[in-house]
């Protein structure tokens, strides 16, 4: 996140004209992408948690799944 905030700081003071000081860079940013920047965590957070409980859900399946399919009588009396 560093290296990419470096880069666009750096991108930015090359592409702006020279007379604009750094503060009024960020005036020239549209309102629109502060409102994408700051709602796109709260979209991919969420997101984020209902593939991981899908992903859980799925292996959890997936393990009962195996532990049916050993069916020795040492699998059977094991505790685990």
């Amino acid at each position: 996140i560093c290296l990419h905030l470096l880069f666009n700081v750096t991108d930015i003071s090359l592409h702006v004209d020279k007379e604009l000081k750094p503060l009024s860079i960020i005036e020239h940013i549209p309102y629109y992408v502060w409102l994408l920047c700051g709602m796109w965590p709260f979209v991919v957070l969420p997101m984020n948690e209902l593939i991981k409980y899908h992903e859980i859900k799925v292996n959890v399946r997936q393990q009962k799944r195996a532990r049916l399919e050993f069916c020795t009588k040492l699998g059977m009396n094991s505790p685990f």
